[in-house]
């Protein structure tokens, strides 16, 4: 069970775009889906070009059961008067909303009840997001700020190599697409990127924060939004580029290929998503030789590499 604040307007972290909700919801949902992408063996005859290859979904994804999710109504992070749990009194004459959807979740005692519960939490979260959506923010002198609060996803990007390395000096793009239309970053929509963060411990993890609404085609159409009405993303994908991207030991550039299935697979409203990527690791021929020159100084400065060298899986 998971019972989120809404944050919306009037909350301690008015205009923060939903961030209040990745904090706390994720703890509630948890990991929803996991997948692996694995880089498609090196191009034969590869000598020195460095084309890109394919990433491939290697298995179906996991999926984690569905878990009974809640959004308080006009309730905060913390606070005496909206704090989701600071609010709570024992003197109220009526269930404080926190307690009373904690209360529905204590209740159940079959699969039935709870899939029906789960039902229930998802039509009450789509109300409040719809009267939540906007928050009007007043000034005494400059104009008044308006923030929109969207449903949100998380992507947490992992990726390492086929030789169990981790590797944290990487680019990596989304891409998407309308029906028919090469994927480009470009054609993202306007508004879809809310936050993006790497992990400072591990740097070849990159947490992505979304807004779910915009990717979906929903902004633009909740009482007093303004925002212009935009189509829903068709397709998604990504493209990773590694580094090192030549020498004796380096990467090939990799790609996600925009389709329909990987939107699908990536993007769910309020849940996480982890993908790992897995990089073929190409060693050249020349990455360590010996000789029988045993004199001291001799410069290997413009040596060429060979060809890539085999390597057995395992």
């Amino acid at each position: 069970m998971g019972v989120e604040a809404d944050e919306g307007p009037g909350g301690r972290l008015s205009g923060k775009d939903g961030l209040l909700w990745i904090m706390i919801g994720q703890a509630s949902r948890g990991l929803q889906r996991m997948l692996t992408l694995e880089q498609d063996p090196t191009p034969p005859n590869l000598g020195r070009k460095r084309p890109t290859t394919a990433l491939q979904m290697k298995d179906p994804p996991l999926r984690a059961p569905r878990t009974a999710f809640a959004l308080i109504r006009k309730k905060a992070h913390s606070g005496p008067d909206m704090g989701i749990i600071a609010s709570v009194t024992d003197d109220e004459t009526t269930p404080h909303p926190t307690v009373d959807a904690i209360l529905r979740c204590i209740r159940i005692s079959t699969a039935e009840q709870y899939t029906a519960l789960c039902d229930a939490f998802d039509a009450e979260n789509r109300d409040v997001r719809r009267d939540e959506r906007v928050e009007t923010v007043s000034h005494t002198v400059l104009p008044n700020s308006t923030y929109y609060h969207d449903a949100h996803c998380m992507i947490i990007v992992s990726v390492r190599d086929d030789r169990n390395f981790s590797v944290g000096d990487y680019d990596l793009t989304l891409t998407a697409a309308p029906a028919n239309r090469k994927a480009t970053p470009d054609r993202l929509p306007t508004g879809f990127f809310t936050d993006r963060q790497k992990n400072r411990r591990d740097p070849s993890t990159l947490t992505y924060y979304l807004s779910y609404d915009v990717m979906q085609g929903a902004i633009g159409k909740d009482p007093g939004d303004t925002r212009p009405v935009q189509p829903p993303t068709d397709k998604l994908g990504m493209t990773v580029e590694a580094r090192p991207n030549d020498g004796f030991v380096h990467y090939l550039p990799a790609e996600l290929e925009a389709t329909r299935e990987v939107l699908e697979q990536f993007v769910h409203a309020d849940e996480t998503t982890v993908v790992e990527i897995v990089l073929k690791r190409i060693v050249h021929e020349g990455v360590f030789r010996f000789t029988t020159n045993l004199d001291a100084g001799e410069n290997f400065t413009n040596q060429q590499s060979g060809d890539p060298i085999a390597q057995a899986n395992g």
